[in-house]
């Protein structure tokens, strides 16, 4: 079990490294081209935050899908009460 999450673990940091060495290309060819030596530097941060952003949205994401099926449970059990009293006082 420590096998598979040290590979997964190794695969999320090559795969953060791969963002970092891409946005960090990016700035050094457009952005940066004047001081090319600062795009390490801002591509860390912005990947930093890019990822910690993408966590978020997924956070929230399922923030609203539970308060979706929390609001579709708790209809579910008030009809199958109502329904389960007028069929006994029926």
């Amino acid at each position: 079990m420590s096998d598979f999450i040290t590979q997964i673990l190794l695969f999320l940091n090559t795969a953060y490294q791969f963002l970092v060495d891409l946005i960090s290309k990016l700035l050094e060819e457009t952005v940066l081209k004047s001081n090319p030596a600062l795009s390490e530097q801002f591509g860390q941060g912005i990947t930093l935050l890019v990822t910690l952003t993408a966590i978020y949205v997924i956070l929230e994401f399922f923030s609203a899908a539970k308060r979706v099926v929390r609001t579709i449970l708790l209809i579910g059990w008030l009809l199958l009460i109502l329904a389960l009293v007028m069929t006994v006082v029926a």
